[in-house]
């Protein structure tokens, strides 16, 4: 696997997000957006919660391939309209229409962390989860931002 700077960062993530809630912030490109999904699978499925339809599909894709998994069986997606993930599934990216759904479900009970990408691209949905989030102990949360 390629070295991306973000993975200087590794050992200091893991012991950050074993305290609780953390917030990254990186150039974009340093890869936040594929290797944090990988390295908080390592202590339980991971939500990753993307902002746009195709950066969900297209970073389950990637992921899964980094994975040398197929999409919709350790990795997997749900968007508008669009799913493709399983009971197998650790990784999940989905939109935030999804995740207030899922929340509003079942508080998202099967993730141990919750990942909001690109919070730098504040939305009213976006703002929301990380409130609802932020109050609870249920996840660990990490957001992510350029």
């Amino acid at each position: 696997m390629e070295e991306l700077p973000i993975d200087a960062l590794r050992h200091d993530f893991a012991q950050a997000l074993a305290g609780g809630h953390v917030v990254v912030e990186a150039p974009t490109g340093s890869g936040k957006s594929t290797r944090l999904p990988l390295w908080c699978a390592e202590h339980g499925p991971v939500l990753i919660i993307e902002p746009r339809r195709m950066a969900a599909r297209s970073l389950a894709r990637y992921v899964a391939e980094l994975d040398g998994s197929a999409v919709g069986g350790r990795v997997g997606y749900a968007v508008r309209f669009d799913a493709c993930h399983g009971a197998d599934t650790r990784i999940a990216f989905v939109t935030p229409g999804i995740a207030l759904r899922w929340l509003a479900q079942d508080g998202l009970a099967g993730f141990r962390t919750v990942v909001l990408d690109e919070f730098h691209e504040r939305r009213w949905d976006t703002d929301l989860l990380a409130a609802l989030l932020r109050r609870g102990d249920d996840h660990n949360l990490v957001i992510t931002s350029a």
